[in-house]
């Protein structure tokens, strides 16, 4: 039975995304984007659409509420997070910890979960080699102090959504996972401003495109300023948006619960094809020598 997704492309500038008093315009775009498309079953807004911590509450995670009230559908939208640290005594300290998240809000505004990003941007959302590098805080503007989080398919109509954030997409162990875990649909939610007017946003596609080949599952991309696109189990693109142009792409995606030979085995099988073809080659060298 097909599913009627929305993928809600933004188009905020990245000069502007995070400017607290574009806060309220952000909102209003991805509301109205969200009211043109027509009864869809999920919604989904891509990486960081919301520019604060909905997990505060308050007025302004009402008006992502106000979003669902309205067009009676299920809500998959990307925000910040955090969590709070411990203390040596295992009481709270006044540290946090922040974390790339996904949530997921039923057409009843029930928040049935959230799923957070475990591969991280090195030099993007974390510092590696941090106490042998503590100059790059100052030295590289906007660098977060993110870790990673727990990534797991979340509920919805009695199926399982795995979500990929951002660059995860390019790493087919990420995506195996989610659906050897039970996931029956991916959604990958990114934010690729950064690469501007390039063959990135492309490529950032393609290489998305062989998580459903892989796992033989739909896929659905949502990048806050393109290529959004809705992705079939053969890799193929069957609807997509234009780069840098605020728009809704619509159209249906299929739940598949069949399991393919990768998602079983994973790299095992290339895996044993090389040790194959490096022992077939360590002998014949072998050979060679003997002869002479």
């Amino acid at each position: 039975e097909p599913m009627r997704v929305a993928l809600v492309q933004g188009n905020i500038e990245q000069s502007l995304k995070w400017d607290p008093s574009h806060l309220n315009e952000t909102l209003e775009t991805y509301r109205q984007l969200s009211e043109r498309s027509e009864s869809p079953d999920l919604i989904v807004w891509p990486e960081s659409a919301t520019p604060f911590f909905y997990q505060d509450g308050g007025r302004r995670a009402a008006k992502v509420h106000s979003v669902v009230e309205r067009s009676q559908a299920n809500l998959l939208f990307g925000s910040p997070a955090y969590k709070q640290q411990l203390d040596e005594s295992g009481k709270p300290s006044k540290r946090y910890r922040y974390l790339n998240s996904a949530y997921l809000l039923t057409k009843n505004n029930q928040l049935v979960g959230r799923s957070d990003k475990v591969h991280l941007v090195p030099f993007g959302e974390y510092v590696p080699l941090a106490n042998l590098l503590s100059f790059v805080d100052k030295l590289a503007q906007g660098i977060g102090d993110f870790v990673p989080g727990q990534n797991s398919p979340l509920p919805l109509n009695g199926h399982q959504v795995g979500v990929l954030v951002c660059y995860e997409a390019i790493f087919p162990a990420v995506s195996r996972s989610l659906v050897r875990n039970g996931a029956d649909l991916i959604v990958n939610i990114t934010n690729d401003a950064w690469f501007g007017k390039s063959s990135a946003p492309w490529q950032h596609l393609a290489m998305t495109r062989f998580r459903a080949v892989e796992n033989r599952v739909w896929l659905a991309r949502c990048a806050n300023t393109g290529v959004s696109a809705l992705i079939d189990p053969l890799g193929r693109v069957v609807r997509q948006s234009h780069l840098f142009q605020a728009e809704t792409v619509e159209g249906d995606v299929y739940f598949c619960n069949e399991t393919s030979l990768y998602t079983r085995t994973g790299d095992s099988v290339p895996l044993l094809l090389s040790i194959v073809v490096f022992g077939w080659l360590w002998q014949s060298r072998k050979r060679s020598l003997n002869r002479c």
